[in-house]
């Protein structure tokens, strides 16, 4: 699953794939793990593809077997639920849960500098890649790119103050 993220004053929940039932529910491309962290949301920005953006207040959600469904006040019937197909939704960063201490959101990764243990410069985290085994930082810099697992063995130090990520090179890492 990829977690593209373009705004870093929201997180990005999802898009809208189409309209499902007659009561204005839609079926989403999830980026989440769990549906939990929409416990107490209240609004969704909704990001057209032609520029337009749009607050949608969440009524409802569902989650079966891999799939989301969400519904939205004010929207009653199958047209209304079509005419938000495309849409990319996103939680506006103030109405995230609180986070414990150590623990951080995967895409607020994005845009650290990564650098080897021994200060060598690798690039820039351009987004981060939830795959099956771990995730996965996409970094780019001096023209290419490297991906980075996100796991102990190679993952040193997050610096959260200076956007800072330090990382052991592992072999073939870098070829």
């Amino acid at each position: 699953m990829v977690q593209n993220v373009s705004e870093r004053n929201s997180f990005p929940v999802g898009t809208v794939l189409k309209g499902l039932g007659l009561k204005g529910d839609v079926k989403i491309h999830s980026l989440l793990e769990d549906t939990e962290i929409l416990d107490g949301v209240h609004i969704l920005i909704a990001s057209y593809p032609d520029g337009r953006t749009e607050n949608l207040e969440l009524d409802r959600v569902r989650a079966r077997g891999g799939k989301v469904v969400l519904g939205f006040k004010g929207i009653k019937d199958r047209a209304g639920a079509d005419a938000l197909r495309g849409a990319e939704l996103s939680i506006a960063r103030e109405d995230l849960p609180a986070l414990a201490a150590g623990e951080y959101y995967l895409s607020d990764l994005v845009g650290y500098t990564v650098l080897s243990d021994d200060g060598i410069f690798i690039g820039v985290v351009k987004d981060v890649w939830d795959l099956p085994a771990n995730e996965v930082l996409q970094v780019i810099g001096n023209d290419r790119e490297v991906l980075v697992p996100l796991i102990d063995e190679v993952i040193k130090e997050i610096r959260f103050g200076d956007q800072r990520i330090v990382i052991t090179v592992m072999e073939g890492l870098l070829d």
